[in-house]
């Protein structure tokens, strides 16, 4: 738990203890629903039931926040997923593989708003987008192909890569399809378009394989 009893250097005690596992899912859940920029200490206190000035303290900066946020969220699921592949490394059945591959981007939908985030923020030219790609994005691309590339029938890795990066991204509802449907307001019935779009989506991928 963070220790809010006011010591030597540090900023008066909050109200209530908060642990930093807590702090950092709530700073994550801002940093999902904000960009970066719009994305203030103050907002981030706010969300954590935390002073910006223990914030301040504890972080020392946003983007230190961020980038312990995002390990602390979304490095859990990532290493799962991870693990998930490594352990079909025998599968060839082209039904098997279809289905780990929806069993992974579902879980991404789950969710809400990570993937969105995950596509926002791993194409910034920046520390930030550099991070994600390096660190997550980049080794779960390596490992799909080292799986599946073989099974895809896309014989140039970088086809493989625009297909499972691009199946998802179509997930990215813009505002359009949300005024139209309203379905970044409906988890189930977003995950179930997406049910719908990603066996169609492999199925046309997958097709000439046994």
């Amino acid at each position: 738990m963070i220790n809010k009893s006011r010591g030597p250097g540090r900023p008066a005690a909050d109200a209530t203890a908060v642990s930093r596992d807590a702090v950092l899912r709530a700073a994550f859940g801002v940093f999902i629903d904000l960009e970066y920029d719009a994305a203030t200490m103050r907002e981030l206190a706010r969300a954590a039931g935390v002073s910006a000035a223990l914030l301040n303290h504890l972080f020392g900066s946003k983007e230190a926040l961020w980038f312990e946020a995002v390990d602390a969220v979304y490095g859990p699921l990532h290493r799962q997923q991870m693990s998930a592949l490594m352990a079909q490394s025998d599968v060839r059945e082209s039904a098997g593989i279809k289905q780990t591959l929806k069993t992974l981007l579902l879980g991404l939908l789950a969710e809400p708003g990570l993937l969105g985030f995950l596509y926002r923020e791993g194409e910034q030219q920046n520390r930030r987008g550099a991070y994600l790609r390096k660190t997550y994005l980049g080794p779960i691309l390596d490992q799909l192909w080292t799986v599946y590339g073989g099974q895809s029938g896309l014989p140039h890795r970088a086809a493989f890569e625009v297909l499972l990066l691009g199946v998802p991204r179509m997930l990215v509802f813009p505002q359009l399809l949300e005024e139209r449907h309203g379905l970044l307001g409906d988890p189930a019935g977003l995950l179930i378009v997406a049910q719908q779009v990603v066996d169609r989506m492999f199925d046309i991928v997958f097709e000439s394989q046994p």
